[in-house]
């Protein structure tokens, strides 16, 4: 056995048995419980992102998976794709300090398009790529009440882009965050956090809470050891408001803004060496608000209507956006075995696009456009036993006409604390505004007299003949209970996708410039193929201070080309996930005021055009302190298996990724 391999397999036994000997510390402890829920209180959590009504978790006939605020705070993650790390089936990768790859079930990448984000019910997506901007994200992970996340489609709720998956992160109701908070994070890498919140009452039944954080991160370094410019300063404040009013109604408002500048490494075309670095700090602000109106009839029946509005500028691409999103559905009163509902939307979008000379360049450079949707869903209760979930919505964009996407969810208790599930699922991720208007420099080639006379460059453009993606996705999962202390949820899938994103046979644009040639190549949708895999999660209470929780994921997809004149950037990222991945944590009370956390990773191999990144095992510690009422203070170590590892190289190869360092954390919270 060589060196490494033995050095990496010592360092994970280590891993493992620095676990099991912190759960054998507090296995005879005669304290309080954990805070955590127990399992039956966990299987009866009632989420809404299945199905967009209240169900409770153990009847969602999906792979629902939920992380709790206790859950985000013992796992010392300081942001929301790290906290992501903890569901099976999602694949989270940092391209560098304030850019990160998320995606589920394959396809991942910087510009990941198959997953569709909210926050609170707001779409956080970028219209430009159909993909997150996670930097960007205008919430405090301190006021998160619980992230709900569906792997696989679930366009036939949430309309098109939801199609390997959909994440909802929902913030904490005013209600819950009464008084005031400071909390101070300080890292050995040059991280630093200050964050404020103030809550309180407005009258009787209306309460507030106001925020604000303020952070900062120095570069890490690229693979090579030099700087990698990825430093980044970021400043953003909010509101909520939540209330009751007369006849059972109740209100909600939140908004929130920020103002962002954060550095990267460029890799743009250059005629004259064919393509060139640039270091670049880009600044980005954004603002939102949300109003949402809900009334509960004396019947059963319920209403939803919500209305945001959202606004985001980027230096980065030039880019200023206007979003209006309207949106109603209502929850018919229950007849006989149908439990019915209809929901109908309508978003308007204005974007306005600048140029970057020889990147890129808009088509037209500023649109308005829109969508509106029709939405229905019948839960059928069969029996006892069986039920039945028929839903599908309708939909229609200025890109690609008319969507239809349907589901079939049939759901079975055999036996008391058991479920078994089935879902067959169609759902179509749109065009966007880079497919239909983009025309981006992808390389140049130096000219080289005789045989090339003038610098040439290519790009990649978007038209209207790109149409959307689809997919058609069959699934079953089982759940089960055995006792108070063991959990277990299986999910099976497989993927059917057609018209994947191409690029076709190119040409020698007859544009007259006179300093280069311009070669194109168009997209197009000449890709298809699958995805098939299966995931595992458990929940292991030993004792009642000591908590386990393991998932483990495994993928695999194939891609092809339809078009044999097609470029193979058909299967674009489609590979650029691992096949493996494995977490494994730890969590219990030393005390009435220590508590001990670990948190145990694998990730597979990323296969990617340029470079592999290879697979690797990571461990992440916290041990926190009550130091009194409302007083704590957390130590917390980050990726303590090796001093720095890659996890993501951009896969257009526009972004230079930096290492993931060992990071050490200081954070204190203060309550009062």
């Amino acid at each position: 056995m060589s060196p490494n391999r033995a050095s990496v397999r010592f360092r994970k036994l280590l891993s493992i048995g620095l676990i099991a000997w912190s759960g054998m510390l507090c296995a005879d402890t005669d304290l309080n419980g954990l805070k955590a829920l127990s399992l039956e209180a966990l299987s009866s959590m009632q989420v809404s992102i299945a199905s967009r009504t209240e169900q409770a978790l153990g009847d969602a006939a999906a792979a629902v998976f939920v992380i709790t605020s206790d859950d985000i705070r013992r796992s010392g993650a300081s942001s929301i794709p790290q906290a992501l790390r903890m569901v099976p089936g999602l694949d989270v990768a940092r391209i560098d300090a304030n850019t990160w790859a998320v995606s589920a079930r394959g396809f991942n990448g910087r510009y990941a398009n198959k997953l569709l984000v909210l926050m609170d019910g707001r779409s956080v997506y970028s219209p430009l790529f159909s993909g997150v901007h996670w930097g960007e994200l205008g919430a405090d992970i301190e006021d998160i009440e619980r992230i709900e996340v569906i792997r696989g489609p679930g366009a036939s709720v949430w309309g098109a882009n939801a199609v390997n998956g959909v994440i909802n992160i929902i913030t904490r109701s005013a209600q819950n965050t009464l008084g005031s908070e400071a909390n101070l994070v300080i890292g050995d890498q040059g991280q630093l956090s200050l964050g404020l919140r103030q809550g309180g009452s407005l009258g009787a039944d209306m309460d507030y809470r106001a925020w604000m954080k303020a952070s900062r991160h120095r570069a890490d370094r690229l693979f090579s050891g030099e700087p990698g410019f990825d430093q980044a300063e970021d400043l953003r404040g909010g509101f909520r408001v939540d209330g009751l009013l007369a006849n059972d109604d109740s209100v909600t408002l939140i908004g929130a803004a920020y103002t962002r500048n954060a550095g990267k490494v460029f890799v743009r075309p250059d005629l004259l060496l064919g393509e060139a670095r640039e270091a670049e700090t880009n600044h980005a602000t954004g603002a939102n608000l949300l109003g949402r109106w809900t009334h509960l009839r004396a019947d059963g029946g319920e209403s939803t209507l919500q209305l945001y509005y959202d606004y985001q500028r980027r230096e980065e691409t030039r880019e200023s956006r206007h979003i209006v999103d309207l949106d109603f559905h209502y929850l018919f009163p229950q007849q006989g075995r149908h439990g019915i509902t209809l929901g109908a939307g309508y978003r308007w979008i204005s974007d306005e696009i600048g140029v970057r000379p020889l990147q890129y360049e808009f088509d037209p450079p500023r649109l308005d456009y829109g969508l509106y949707n029709l939405f229905l869903q019948d839960d059928i209760t069969l029996n006892d036993r069986w039920s039945l979930v028929l839903g599908a919505k309708l939909e229609h964009n200025d890109f690609s006409g008319f969507e239809f996407q349907p589901s079939a969810r049939l759901l079975w208790h055999p036996a008391p604390r058991q479920t078994l599930w089935f879902a067959l699922s169609r759902a179509s991720r749109t065009p966007n505004r880079s497919e239909t208007g983009l025309r981006a420099g992808v390389s140049a080639v130096p000219a080289a007299p005789p045989l090339v006379p003038l610098p040439v460059l290519a790009r990649g453009v978007g038209g209207t003949v790109f149409d959307s993606e689809r997919l058609t996705a069959y699934e079953m999962g089982y759940r089960r209970r055995f006792g108070s202390r063991l959990s277990l949820d299986v999910a099976l899938f497989y993927n059917d996708y057609s018209g994947l994103r191409s690029l076709g046979s190119g040409r020698f644009n007859d544009e007259h410039v006179p300093e280069y040639l311009i070669y194109e190549t168009f997209f197009g949708n000449a890709g298809e193929g699958s995805g098939y895999g299966a995931e595992l999660a458990a929940d292991w209470r030993p004792t009642p201070r000591w908590r386990m929780q393991f998932a483990w994921s495994w993928l695999r997809t194939r891609l092809s080309l339809s078009n044999p004149d097609a470029d193979a950037y058909a299967t674009g990222s489609g590979g650029a996930s691992p096949r493996h991945q494995l977490s494994l944590r730890s969590s219990h009370d030393l005390s009435d005021a220590m508590e001990l956390d670990l948190w145990l990773r694998y990730v597979g191999e990323v296969p990617n055009s340029d470079t592999t990144i290879p697979a690797y095992w990571n461990l992440d510690a916290r041990l926190g302190w009550r130091l009194a009422p409302g007083v704590s203070l957390s130590l917390i170590g980050q990726n303590l298996l090796d001093s720095a590892h890659p996890e993501y190289t951009d896969e257009l190869n526009t972004v230079i990724a930096t290492e993931v360092p060992r990071t050490l954390w200081l954070k204190a919270r203060w309550d009062f």
